[in-house]
């Protein structure tokens, strides 16, 4: 074993428990990929730890239950200091006697200090840096949890919409519901159910509205995959990686059906202007298997546009509340079967299902031309990578010999809109994210284009979960119409090669006919890249 494996071993502990740096993360899965011995070892930790926590988790009641009958004990018969010389003065001239009861307080003493907040509130020895890591190695989920809506943005007070998400990652099978709302003449008429089943390749989406519908669609492996795992990312922000759950703080401990939690908070802003929320994040996590079975999300919104929320009288209002949370439980086949209710329409059915492209953002229509953002990763150096197209409506004339003359690391494409840049959408975020082209892909007669986007200098707190707005240039007359700014929402964290063969290069073929990703990209060569337009970007600022 060399220095290098030692080095990487004695960091293996600090990858499992998620705590390592993300910049550190990187270096270590590269070298663990390509030397055996030491992936081995990791999983030999793994599977350590994997017993450890089962074994904790399996004595975590009977544990509770000890210190349960301990404390009624003490309660009833008075106090434990007259229990031990009670049994010393019976027995004066016996040595061992006083020995034994010296002990036998002792070791009460220690377990209610060590499984209790017998002597006060204790930070514990952990923090929620772990907690990304949970979504990429769960092996089912299962929430549910209410949506309380604003009255200040409906206009009326609503009441708060029960929902349920079953997310089964070693099948990548996903239930949920969603709720919609409906407007007439603009005025919000009513809010109703809906509910999605992803199984087989097929996605079931089920109108609960008036309308009262079935619709099937046919979506690719990668897609079914993507979906689940985006899903699962996006409802605890795991998708912020360790940085964002590095801020939490510890509150305490509160029990729940009679069992103590320790309770994390973190709040963070978003938005500018009458936009501009500031988020509470609220978790009650197990101190034995440390992860959340509850979780709260709060918002403060601002009353006046460009303020700080308490400055303009705002005042927190409950966003979303998980009751339960349940990890790694088998989940029936039954939860993702495609029941029909009797009487439903069928807008398309399995054998006339249309088969879903991959497009998770949206689109643009300006009248003679188009931007349609695809889908977007956001490396671990804080780089982002988007997939976009832009055309004339209808299409004039054919994009190939552009993109052709296109270099690596050189401008995007001066497409009819040309997404050039990023601007994270939070206050005082004082960064651009300068695009450069990257590689391109063509499917269905449509050249997508992949850039990445390196920001010009230090990242915003949170950058992976923050939202982008989309700057674009028209390469063709504007319209006389103010344009509306383009959002990009988060996307998948990429921490590894592992992460982008999977992800970007599984996007990448997703979205070529060929099925084949662009050749010669890979992740040690994307992050060089990425810091050789930063070098670019600072030399050009100084």
């Amino acid at each position: 074993m060399n220095n290098i494996c030692e080095t990487i071993r004695d960091q293996i502990p600090e990858l499992i428990t998620g705590t390592l740096p993300v910049e550190q993360t990187a270096e270590m899965r590269e070298h663990l990929n390509q030397c055996p011995d030491c992936k081995a070892y990791q999983q030999a930790l793994e599977a350590d730890d994997q017993l450890l926590v089962d074994f904790v988790e399996s004595a975590q009641q009977s544990i509770h239950r000890i210190t349960e009958n301990v404390i009624s004990t003490l309660a009833q018969e008075a106090t434990l200091q007259e229990q031990a010389a009670r049994t010393i003065k019976a027995a004066p001239g016996r040595r061992l006697s006083k020995l034994v009861a010296a002990v036998i307080i002792a070791a009460i003493v220690m377990i209610l200090a060590h499984f209790t907040d017998f002597f006060g509130v204790r930070a514990p020895a952990y923090d929620m840096r772990h907690l990304p890591r949970l979504a990429k190695e769960a092996r089912s989920v299962h929430l549910r949890y209410k949506f309380y809506f604003d009255p200040s943005e409906y206009g009326k007070h609503l009441p708060p919409i029960p929902m349920e998400l079953w997310i089964d990652l070693s099948g990548y099978r996903l239930r949920e519901t969603y709720y919609t709302e409906r407007y007439e003449r603009g005025k919000l008429t009513g809010i109703f159910t809906a509910e999605g089943i992803s199984n087989g390749g097929y996605f079931m989406y089920v109108d609960k509205d008036q309308k009262k519908a079935v619709k099937f669609t046919r979506m690719s492996d990668y897609q079914t995959m993507y979906k689940a795992y985006h899903r699962l990312s996006s409802t605890f922000r795991f998708y912020a990686g360790i940085d964002f759950f590095r801020d939490f703080q510890y509150m305490g401990r509160e029990k729940i059906d009679g069992v103590e939690y320790d309770v994390w908070e973190n709040e963070v802003q978003t938005g500018k202007g009458k936009n501009n929320i500031r988020w509470r994040d609220k978790y009650w996590v197990s101190p034995v298997t440390r992860k959340p079975v509850r979780s709260e999300i709060w918002k403060l919104k601002s009353k006046r546009k460009g303020l700080w929320p308490l400055a303009s009288g705002g005042k927190w209002v409950l966003h979303c509340e998980y009751d339960k949370i349940e990890w790694n439980i088998p989940i029936p086949d039954e939860v993702f079967a495609f029941e029909v209710p009797d009487g439903y329409e069928y807008w398309s059915t399995m054998e006339t299902a249309p088969l879903e492209e991959l497009d998770e953002l949206g689109r643009m229509d300006y009248k003679s031309a188009v931007l349609d953002p695809r889908v977007n990763f956001t490396l671990a150096d804080g780089s982002v990578i988007m997939a976009w197209r832009s055309e004339n409506q209808p299409a004039t004339e054919s994009q190939e010999a552009l993109f052709k003359r296109l270099k690596v690391g050189g401008d995007v494409p001066p497409l009819p809109l040309e997404a050039y840049a990023l601007k994270p959408f939070i206050p005082k975020a004082d960064v651009t994210y300068h695009g450069r082209h990257l590689a391109y892909t063509k499917k269905k007669g449509h050249f997508i284009e992949w850039s990445i986007y390196v920001p010009d200098g230090p990242l915003p707190r949170h950058n992976e979960e923050t939202r982008y707005e989309v700057i674009f240039r028209f390469n063709f007359p504007p319209p006389d119409w103010r344009t509306s700014p383009q959002g990009l929402g988060d996307g998948i964290v990429i921490e590894s090669a592992e992460d982008f063969d999977k992800w970007v290069l599984g996007a990448m073929a997703e979205l070529s006919d060929s099925g084949v990703p662009p050749q010669d990209l890979t992740y040690e060569g994307i992050l060089a890249l990425s810091k050789k337009i930063a070098y670019e970007l600072a030399k050009r600022q100084n």
